[in-house]
């Protein structure tokens, strides 16, 4: 298991530019240590018969089928238009 020290967290915070209190680096130095430990925790686990997963929950598509329904007849849609050409709205041209 690889130990981190004092030193350590003080040569990551001297090339981050970030200056450490005394109780922020013994903070740090027990966080950071305790985190390496779960991780090789996690690394020694056997998992071989184990599915791989991409995702904590079964991801399925909610997504209902688009069905038109209570449709506004084409005139009745173009009614209201300043201007209009062959059944569409006519619009000023945006991008030349």
């Amino acid at each position: 298991m690889a130990e981190v020290t004092k030193e350590d967290i003080l040569s990551m915070a001297d090339v981050a530019k970030i200056e450490l209190t005394d109780e922020e680096v013994s903070r740090y130095t027990e966080s950071i240590s305790d985190i390496i430990t779960r991780a090789e925790d996690l690394k020694n686990m056997d998992l071989k018969d184990v599915e791989p997963a991409t995702h904590p929950l079964e991801i399925y598509d909610v997504v209902r089928e688009d069905v038109p329904n209570n449709q506004v007849p084409l005139e009745e849609a173009l009614l209201n238009s300043e201007s209009t050409e062959e059944g569409q709205f006519k619009v000023p041209k945006m991008i030349s």
